[in-house]
């Protein structure tokens, strides 16, 4: 496993999928192209069944833009704001 300053955010990121309890973002998708209301339309296929692959309770992500992060709450691409010790695995 990479060290943390050895780890990387893809850049090419459009969503992430965030923890509602800690701020802590748990996986990233590059949807560029696709029309936000497609994906809003489909968030299981788009990101839930990804979170649940994951071993994570999909009720305690909520799905962000990267722009929406960037503008409002934090930079989802710094690997400081990424859950990475796996401590939410719920399933």
């Amino acid at each position: 496993m990479e060290t943390a300053a050895k780890q990387r955010v893809n850049r090419k990121y459009t969503h992430f999928a965030v923890l509602k309890s800690t701020h802590e973002v748990v996986n990233g998708w590059d949807y560029k192209g696709y029309e936000q209301e497609e994906l809003m339309s489909d968030k299981k296929y788009y990101f839930l069944n990804d979170i649940t692959d994951m071993q994570i309770d999909s009720r305690l992500v909520k799905i962000y833009t990267a722009k929406y992060l960037l503008g409002n709450l934090f930079d989802p691409f710094n690997i400081a704001a990424w859950n990475t010790d796996k401590s939410i695995f719920t399933l």
